[in-house]
This record gives structure tokens, sequence and C-alpha cells, in this order.
């Protein structure tokens, strides 16, 4: 009776503590991603895109399934046409299930090239959890 009460308190912690270090790492995954966008630096968003590519709906484009090769050249090509402007990550939710799903969205103020408009983006990012991390499997920008 004694070893269950002593382990019973290791086994809660255990418990709570595996999904909060994945939140963590889904909220350091959401993170590079932030940056790697605001940076325009395509090959760290590249790198960590799911390894059987990623499905792209770029601003009013129908969803494509892409590889990676390709998914570089359209957010290369998507990113060239719009000013830095300024990216403000809004929320990171995991959302279960198996693998592990999560997802984090983005509000990015830009100016798309030879305009002076100011436009408002909401990019939706989806992760999947693969071996020990978080990979990119679709990229939205609405």
């Amino acid at each position: 009776m004694s070893v269950l009460r002593l382990a019973l308190p290791v086994m809660i912690a255990l418990t709570v503590a595996a999904p909060a270090r994945a939140q963590s790492d889904l909220s350091r995954s959401a993170a590079t991603f932030g940056q790697a966008w605001r940076s325009r630096d395509i090959d760290a968003i590249v790198a960590v895109l799911a390894p059987d590519g990623v499905r792209l709906q770029l601003a009013g484009e129908r969803p494509t399934g892409l590889p990676a090769r390709q998914a570089r050249a359209a957010l290369s090509e998507f990113l060239a046409a719009r000013s830095q402007g300024s990216l403000q990550q809004t929320s990171v939710q995991e959302l279960g299930g198996t693998p592990a799903f999560g997802r984090a969205e983005f509000e990015w103020q830009t100016v798309v090239q030879g305009t002076t408009e100011s436009r408002t983006h909401t990019i939706f990012v989806s992760f999947t959890r693969v071996d020990a991390g978080w990979r990119i499997n679709e990229i939205r920008v609405f």
C-alpha cells in the first residue's frame, strides 16, 4: 500500500507533464515558423515540413499538396511579391490524435509590391508530430 501511495503522485506528475512538454515543443515549433516567416527564411520553413510534403493555400489560390522542393518555390514567389510587414502569433493548440496534431495561427500585415495598401492576412499552420518533433503539414494564408 505504501509503494502505491508513493508511486501515485509520480504517475500523476508524469501524466500531466507529458502534454505540457508537448505543448511547449509545439509552441517552440510555432515560434520557429514565425521567425522564419518574418525573416523570409524559406530554407528554415522547408526544413520543418512534413516528410511527405505540405498542403499550401496561398491567398486565394486553390489548396495544393506539394513536395518540399515545389513548396519552396511557391513560398519564395509568394513572399517575394509582398513586403516584410509584421507578424503576430495569435494562438497555438495541440489537438491530440495519433499521430498528434497541432495548429498555430498568425496575423500578418504586409503590403503587396507595387501598391501602398496595407493588407492583413491570417496564416494557419498545421503541425503533425513526427518522431521526436513537430513538422508542418499545412500552411494556409487568407
